[in-house]
């Protein structure tokens, strides 16, 4: 197997002890940050879209970067390599993608940290896949990354690290503090709960004997935050933060075979190493820290954008926006823009309200939608000078069927916003057209639902 590899290499303290050394800076005691290792396993090419967002989730991070250093790993077709691979066949655009994706990340980031490592390795013949398959998790595979892992375990104790974080190329963090907090808490496996579409996280709350998932009534109250806080569950994957520095973490593996009675499976290996060996693993949902793609086993590689797209607008919906790193803009991709089929599409925004107009934007860009920015008309700015020269007139003794109050100016701008759109409407002469205020949350695959339901409504006629 050939390799290539870029090592980059600043020189920092390192620590070589499992206490925590004091230095001392003009003059005053400072306490060094604990040392990470940060470990990013990356998949040839089903990550190629999300990579350009998980890498600025890791450069975002507020934590001394000359503490962390990062290990970085792919591979690479040998056709990709040479420049020879069949352009029609999506694969091999990916795999390229992602490789240049990751080496100008390094290029770029290379002096701000203690150490980056990125090593890519052309795939053997063996690993080569089918055209349309994307399955990449063969035996072979699964021991191949068991066998890293837990090399990068090695690596990790070698480099003096106080921390390890082993994080999956398609998550994405968020919260800038994440680091940092899950860090100081001090715990020997943590993780922090990532959100994803539907159900799915990095955490289990149920796990049988012989290691299989196993559905509890525990799950979904921790994934819902209807209770904030750390809670013990069998098992953790995706975002792995473990204490070098706890003498018990000496008896963890990802390796299957070191285990009895258990599939054949990374994660679940090291979900039992720490069971057999009374290893609490944590995960942490009191903020959200940033969230994961689905299992993409079933996905063709071209519903891959789509889901990221959904898992963005996700992000939106939870007051969250996904980091862009700046040096990769070019690989960010994003679909053309439409107007979903119909003649306009209205976006209704208070001019007061600049942060719900931020984040439709975003969202409206990530569709790959086209659309008009219509002014609401404010309730606060109403006067009946306003109303009467309008010729509007409240009916007297009218009361709000649910409320039993009177209209709000308020609810009179909610009206006149749309009537004002309706106007505009025929003097265009538009036919179709969708109506969207700024606190619309959408459904996964908004786009394909909305061209069906404009597809059928012209049928329908």
């Amino acid at each position: 197997m050939f390799r290539f590899r870029v090592t980059l290499l600043v020189l920092s303290a390192i620590v070589l002890s499992a206490v925590k050394p004091v230095v001392t800076v003009f003059g005053s005691d400072k306490e060094l940050s604990s040392s990470l290792q940060v470990i990013l396993l990356c998949h040839p090419y089903t990550k190629a879209n999300v990579l350009p967002f998980t890498l600025a989730g890791i450069e975002s991070q507020v934590y001394p970067k000359n503490r962390i250093n990062i290990f970085i790993k792919t591979e690479v077709y040998n056709s990709v390599f040479d420049g020879t691979f069949n352009s029609s066949i999506p694969k091999f655009d990916f795999n390229r993608d992602t490789v240049n994706i990751l080496r100008k990340w390094v290029k770029n980031n290379r002096d701000h940290y203690n150490d980056v490592d990125l090593q890519i390795d052309v795939l053997d013949s063996d690993d080569d896949l089918e055209p349309e398959n994307i399955e990449y998790w063969s035996s072979n595979r699964f021991k191949k990354i068991m066998d890293l892992k837990n090399r990068a375990l090695r690596y990790s104790r070698r480099k003096w690290a106080d921390f390890v974080l082993f994080i999956d190329a398609d998550v994405v963090l968020t919260n800038v503090n994440t680091f940092a907090n899950m860090i100081n808490k001090n715990h020997t496996i943590v993780s922090p709960m990532l959100y994803s579409l539907g159900t799915y996280s990095n955490f289990w709350a149920g796990i049988t004997e012989r290691g299989y998932y196993k559905r509890t009534d525990d799950y979904l109250p921790i994934l819902e935050r209807q209770t904030e806080g750390e809670f013990e569950v069998p098992m953790i994957h995706s975002c792995v933060f473990i204490n070098l520095r706890k003498e018990s973490s000496m008896l963890l593996t990802f390796n299957a075979s070191e285990l009895s009675d258990i599939p054949y499976d990374d994660i679940i290996a090291f979900a039992v190493s720490a069971r057999r060996n009374s290893i609490p693993m944590i995960v942490n949902n009191m903020q959200v820290w940033g969230f994961i793609l689905p299992p993409i086993e079933n996905l063709e590689l071209q519903e891959l954008d789509t889901a990221l797209v959904d898992l963005e607008l996700e992000a939106i919906s939870e007051r969250s926006l996904f980091p862009i790193s700046s040096s990769l803009l070019e690989f960010v991709k994003r679909p053309e823009k439409t107007k979903a089929g119909v003649d306009n599409i209205y976006l209704i925004n208070l001019l007061r309200r600049p942060d719900r107009l931020e984040k439709m934007l975003i969202s409206f860009n990530a569709m790959g939608l086209t659309v008009q920015l219509w002014p609401a008309v404010d309730g606060q700015k109403i006067t009946e000078q306003y109303l009467s020269d309008l010729g509007i007139k409240v009916i007297p003794g009218y009361l709000d069927p649910y409320h039993k109050r009177p209209i709000t100016y308020g609810e009179i701008g909610c009206f006149l916003s749309h009537y004002f759109i309706w106007e505009d409407m025929i003097t265009r002469n538009l036919s179709k057209v969708i109506v969207l205020e700024d606190d619309v949350r959408f459904e996964q695959k908004f786009t394909q639902r909305m061209n069906k339901a404009v597809s059928a409504l012209e049928s329908a006629h």
